[in-house]
């Protein structure tokens, strides 16, 4: 059995009105921000020249020390290499065990502390800990075999990453992207707010011109991250789906997204303008109701439902993407199918929601202090003989390149943990497909693994979920 006997033929939506409103929307974010920053330019010649001399000392420094701080990139890009390689493989090779050890330490934590406070004799709070204690730990073992699973998804994305190098390439053009539009943007919203408002003479019109700006901006970047999360979504179906050949280039991964550009746009659009209004309410100031009881309680329950309809949202939309490119669902469609999966994987996808991203943050953290261990000991070896050091400010020199070391790690940090992120929830996408197809689609899951899965369906436990009676 192939992807074409669950996968129907993709079809090109005939109107490109949401591709067309995109562009539209991101030639208004990069005109106005773009036109913002040169305005502040033409405004402030003193600053301007003020900081071209700064660039152009920092530009001497950078020359008259070109040798050391070669040295230095040469160390990260090293570094960076090596630690991805080695943090993906760890990911890969012990993720189950340090996902089983992290869900039963929560509650052996939690009575720890509930006995060391009656020990303090704070008895109340002691109650507490343990009872919460206790139906955690119940929890964990009655859905252990949902947390191995779990685990054993946290291995495969590490080795579908680890396989396909490119996806953490995709993580780095958006990253770039979504750092250069911030970039714009603010100035952008500064400069409309500022504007609108003296020329208008009234900050509603000036709030309201500010938020319809902010929201463009939202969507150029939801649109960017769904666009290149599809990516990895196809990359990682690629690899999962041909295990005897290496059928996953990136490629053929942009040629996938593109057929379903315009449902990833409707969605991205949703999601901005949910994220812009929460954002926006989370912003309102409780003395704009000025005492007024009606009004707060309105205020209050404005930032409420706010809140809540985007986090519904992207509870509803978690399998809409895989939908897209796998299945090649349009929006509503894929919307559908997203909600029908979850509601037949309820406590896989509250796993992932809840833990799975506390996993990866682990071996982050394990990431990050490697990059300052590794930092000490060029700063001490490296970096101190070719400076020419004194001997008693070698530690110094040590922690100081430690700590450089340690900053810079969070970016690669957080360009290796988004495509994990993603190929885990594409993964159980795949278990699912797999499920409703008997195992039979051809696929990358180890023998012992699909066992497990198959022991999963034919054991489910005696209860329900709160959609429906528990299959699983």
């Amino acid at each position: 059995m192939n992807r074409q006997e669950y996968s129907p033929n993709t079809e090109e939506e005939v109107s490109n009105v949401p591709t067309v409103l995109l562009i539209l929307a991101m030639v208004i974010l990069y005109g106005v921000g773009i036109y913002a920053i040169i305005s502040v330019i033409m405004q402030n010649p003193l600053a301007v020249a003020i900081l071209i001399q700064f660039l152009g000392a920092f530009w001497n420094v950078i020359m008259a020390n070109s040798r050391l701080i070669a040295i230095l990139i040469l160390s990260l890009l090293s570094v960076t290499i090596i630690l991805m390689i080695l943090i993906l493989k760890l990911i890969a090779k012990i993720g189950r065990e340090i996902t089983v050890f992290l869900f039963f330490s929560g509650p052996i934590v939690l009575l720890f502390i509930g006995a060391l406070t009656i020990f303090l004799r704070i008895l109340v709070l002691a109650a507490i800990f343990i009872v919460l204690g206790i139906l955690f730990l119940a929890l964990v073992i009655h859905w252990r075999k949902r947390i191995y699973l779990a685990g054993s998804l946290i291995e495969l994305s590490a080795k579908a990453v680890s396989d396909e190098p490119e996806t953490i390439g995709v993580s780095l053009v958006f990253s770039i992207f979504a750092f250069i539009s911030a970039i714009i943007g603010v100035a952008g919203t500064m400069w409309i707010y500022s504007v609108s408002t003296s020329y208008f003479d009234s900050e509603t019109i000036g709030g309201v011109l500010t938020f319809l700006y902010v929201l463009i901006y939202a969507w150029v970047i939801y649109a960017a991250m769904y666009f290149s999360n599809g990516i990895i979504v196809a990359i990682v179906d690629d690899w999962f789906r041909s295990p005897s050949e290496d059928r996953a280039w990136l490629s053929k991964g942009t040629k996938r997204v593109l057929k379903v550009v315009n449902p990833i746009i409707k969605l991205g659009f949703i999601m901005a303008l949910l994220d812009t209004v929460a954002r926006y309410a989370r912003s309102i100031r409780m003395e704009r109701a000025r005492r007024n009881p009606l009004m707060i309680i309105g205020i209050i329950f404005f930032k409420i439902a706010s809140a809540m309809a985007y986090g519904l949202a992207q509870f509803v939309t978690f399998f809409a993407l895989p939908a897209m490119i796998i299945e090649g669902k349009k929006f509503k469609e894929a919307v559908k199918r997203s909600w029908n999966l979850i509601t037949k994987h309820f406590i896989d996808v509250i796993i992932y929601m809840s833990a799975v991203g506390g996993v990866y943050a682990f071996f982050v953290l394990i990431m990050v202090l490697l990059y300052g261990v590794t930092g000490y000991l060029i700063g001490v070896f490296l970096l101190v003989p070719i400076m020419g050091i004194s001997g008693d400010l070698v530690v110094v020199a040590g922690i100081l390149t430690a700590i450089g070391f340690l900053i810079f790690g969070f970016i690669p940090a957080y360009m290796m943990i988004r495509p994990l992120q993603v190929a885990y929830k594409t993964l159980l996408y795949e278990y699912a497909l797999d499920r409703e197809h008997g195992f039979t689609l051809p696929s990358r899951i180890p023998e012992e693994i699909k066992q497990e899965f198959e022991s999963i369906i034919a054991n489910p436990p005696p209860v329900k979920t709160m959609f429906r009676p528990n299959n699983l």
